[in-house]
């Protein structure tokens, strides 16, 4: 009996060491390391988008916010018409919505026009922006800003996802769509324009925005 069971066990431990066994060869076998696919944006030397899923309407209001504040500039700044004659790309974010509460939270949905041949801007993608931030006020803030590339090889380097920071990857400055008084550094690379400024957040600087181009599906 003793030695029968011996047999059986033994025999069961081969059939496990034998399973197990076969079971490493197919595994290294079938094993592929998994290579990602390149990504269609890198191919040509531009950032991937992040996709964005929108109704038509929420793009047209997208739109139409956007175009009021180019009118408001238009009609009512002309040292932002000066700087916009100078710039060779605008980008546009109608509605900036800041959050705080010892942490804040900034986000907003944008639109980059930029000169065509003839010096017309013509529209060229849609943006997201976004910034965490800490040490805020508590309260919440709305505005639209304007932000205007003076530097035609900073606007190239956007467009590739190269700067991806405004006041980090380029200089930045803020212009007072009134009087023209600039806060920060003067010729920067980037001028910005705040507008319908609304709220408490007590912080309405926005250096460091994180900013990605998308892809705005239905």
């Amino acid at each position: 009996m003793t030695l029968k069971k011996n047999w059986t066990d033994c025999r069961t431990l081969r059939l496990a060491i034998l399973r197990f066994g076969c079971a490493i060869l197919a595994a290294s076998v079938l094993y592929v390391p998994l290579q990602p696919f390149p990504a269609v944006g890198q191919q040509y030397g531009l950032p991937d988008p992040i996709v964005v899923k929108a109704t038509q309407a929420e793009i047209d209001q997208l739109d139409a916010e956007t175009q009021a504040v180019v009118d408001a500039l238009k009609n009512g700044s002309p040292v932002a018409v000066d700087y916009a004659e100078r710039a060779g790309g605008v980008l546009i974010f109608p509605k900036v919505e800041t959050s705080a509460f010892i942490l804040g939270f900034t986000r907003a949905m944008g639109v980059l026009y930029k000169k065509d041949g003839d010096g017309v801007y013509q529209k060229a993608g849609y943006y997201r922006a976004e910034r965490a931030s800490i040490g805020l006020q508590a309260g919440s803030e709305v505005s639209s800003r304007v932000f205007m590339f003076m530097n035609s090889d900073k606007l190239q380097q956007f467009e590739e996802g190269k700067i991806v920071k405004f006041g980090a990857d380029a200089s930045f400055m803020t212009v007072d769509p009134e009087t023209g008084i600039v806060d920060g550094k003067e010729n920067a690379d980037i001028a910005e324009f705040i507008m319908n400024a609304k709220g408490s957040v007590g912080s309405l600087k926005l250096q460091n925005l994180t900013i990605d181009r998308v892809n705005i599906f239905q």
